[in-house]
């Protein structure tokens, strides 16, 4: 254990340096312009508060087949990296610990309502949707429904849950013949 506190110190540390310039930056910014538009900020990265962190991590894990590039079954935080970017990752923390530091554990954890968020993973084509759909099928996960063109929003999409109830989407972009007139009009009115 001390070892584990030795080396979490060491790295803590280092993404501090590494931080701290960027911050100095941003502060620096805000101080001269007089405002708080956050200039030069990043996303970090996506993190859902789960409950079942030990079946979340094993679905993320084996049934998605994401690297797992910090944490393990029986701890409090995993990050995953879907693909081959080391960039783009997200994380899995107990909701419970953070509900303790933020002060609402008193909460219910729960309410019944629509999704706020949805994680939108990009799987390259509309084959790969459906060769997802069928694979993870015979892996019996269960879909909230099945592929479907989206001509409005230019996609094809599907969607699941992972085990803590945090809704999921598959997503691959639609030739542009296939989009729906509105969307046609919305990229010659934004396009740069």
């Amino acid at each position: 254990m001390k070892k584990i506190f030795i080396i979490s110190t060491i790295l803590l540390g280092l993404s501090g340096i590494v931080f701290a310039d960027h911050n100095q930056k941003i502060a620096s910014h805000l101080n001269k312009a007089g405002t708080t538009k956050m200039v030069g900020a990043k996303i970090s990265n996506v993190r859902f508060l789960v409950t079942k962190f030990d079946e979340t991590f094993l679905f993320y894990r084996d049934t998605l087949g994401f690297k797992v590039t910090w944490g393990d079954l029986g701890e409090i935080f995993a990050q995953f990296q879907p693909g081959d970017d080391p960039k783009e990752f997200f994380t899995i923390f107990s909701k419970k610990l953070m509900a303790e530091d933020v002060k609402t554990l008193h909460l219910p954890s729960f309410a019944s309502a629509q999704d706020n968020v949805v994680l939108v993973f990009s799987l390259g084509s509309r084959e790969n949707v459906d060769k997802f759909y069928q694979i993870l099928k015979t892996k019996g996960v269960k879909f909230v429904d099945q592929p479907q063109d989206h001509p409005r929003w230019g996609i094809r999409t599907v969607h699941l849950r992972d085990p803590d109830g945090n809704l999921l989407e598959f997503m691959a972009e639609l030739p542009p013949d296939k989009y729906s007139e509105e969307l046609k009009k919305e990229f010659a009115k934004y396009a740069h």
